[in-house]
């Protein structure tokens, strides 16, 4: 692609310091990468030589090499430079779509069929509550920025150190980023098509209010995730909204991840209330260990307690509680046809839960 020194493709030092140095030279190298401005294979100019154009120091410049090349758009060769990666430069994109979540077989198999009619190859991460590894999901996230991948349906990690840098790397080489769950209680920067958490959680509170429940509780465990921190979001403003008022001391629930059943602590629970409980649980699987509890006590499940829950994919358990749920392979088809598409249309877009009675709520 070049007929005249290497260093004639780099681009102007910055007229203005945006952030540190080794950001800026890190972003324009970047840039130049994406667009093409060195052939695959291409060596690039020596450390001097883009010291003096940048006008930066060496080690500056060697920082910003050192970060291109753990992200994988450079690769370095002892004794013989620094080069461009035989896969980068091009413009080709592979008709590959990278989905990091759990699946059933079932729902693997019916999305592997939906990828298939979009003419796309279907690559599955899984990763999600329990699989969560911050330095694995770097490597992972590493092969579809140097592969070129047509899109990226994201479930990052919650954990520090994160990796969004590297997916917004990822966004800059043109490869179509959809968020599919939360990595914070925030909304993604990034492009996103999310399950509506806060409504699930508002739901389900006015779900419990309006079938007679008085008290309403959020069973959660010490440190939830952060999609569920959005439901609980949720059903703190529905009791807000409908006059109950909300505090943590009345209104939440906690259980020690990992310990076994404490009857005596949900015992001190029911009886503290005043009338029927109506609790909102952590996940499903919570929801029927906590239906579990109350029939060992002897309480009645929905008459003095009703339970409800929400539904994530990394836990659908289908257990026969009332559940505010989600078609969360539906969000993950539909996210496959944006990143599929001739256009690209850039999704934030939230999709509502629906309410399943399954009987553990009472009949109003």
């Amino acid at each position: 692609m070049t007929t005249t020194s290497p260093s004639a493709n780099l681009p102007a030092a910055s007229a203005e310091a945006l952030g540190s140095r080794v950001a800026v030279v890190h972003g324009q190298l970047l840039r130049s990468i994406r667009q093409g401005d060195f052939s695959p294979g291409e060596k690039l100019p020596t450390l001097d030589e883009m010291s003096a154009h940048f006008e930066v120091s060496i080690n500056t410049v060697r920082k910003a090499i050192a970060v291109l090349v753990k992200d994988g758009c450079l690769t370095a060769r002892q004794g013989a430079g620094i080069f461009i990666p035989e896969t980068e430069g091009s413009s080709d994109v592979a008709r590959v779509v990278s989905v990091m979540q759990h699946f059933s077989c079932e729902d693997l198999g019916e999305l592997q069929t939906h990828a298939l009619k979009r003419e796309v190859i279907l690559c599955t991460i899984p990763h999600g509550l329990t699989q969560y590894e911050p330095a694995i999901e770097r490597q992972l996230l590493q092969q579809v920025l140097t592969t070129r991948q047509r899109g990226l349906l994201a479930n990052c990690t919650p954990i520090q150190p994160q990796n969004l840098d590297l997916i917004d790397s990822i966004q800059e080489a043109g490869i179509r980023v959809i968020h599919i769950n939360h990595y914070d209680a925030s909304l993604p920067r990034q492009c996103y098509l999310l399950p509506d958490y806060h409504k699930a959680g508002y739901m389900a509170a006015v779900h419990l209010l309006i079938h007679g429940y008085n008290r309403l509780v959020y069973s959660t465990h010490e440190r939830p995730w952060p999609a569920a921190q959005v439901v609980f979001a949720g059903f703190r403003d529905a009791l807000k909204d409908y006059g109950v008022g909300f505090d943590k001391t009345n209104n939440v629930h906690r259980i020690k991840t990992g310990e076994p059943a404490d009857l005596a602590s949900f015992r001190r629970l029911v009886e503290s209330t005043e009338g029927r409980l109506g609790i909102l649980a952590l996940n499903e699987a919570d929801g029927d260990g906590l239906r579990r509890e109350a029939t060992e006590c002897g309480y009645d499940v929905p008459g003095q307690i009703g339970i409800v829950a929400p539904t994530y994919p990394e836990n659908a358990h289908r257990t026969g509680l009332d559940r505010v749920a989600f078609d969360h392979l539906r969000i993950i088809c539909e996210a496959v046809d944006f990143v599929t598409a001739e256009n690209w249309t850039a999704p934030r877009e939230l999709r509502p839960p629906t309410l399943e009675r399954h009987g553990t709520v009472a009949k109003p």
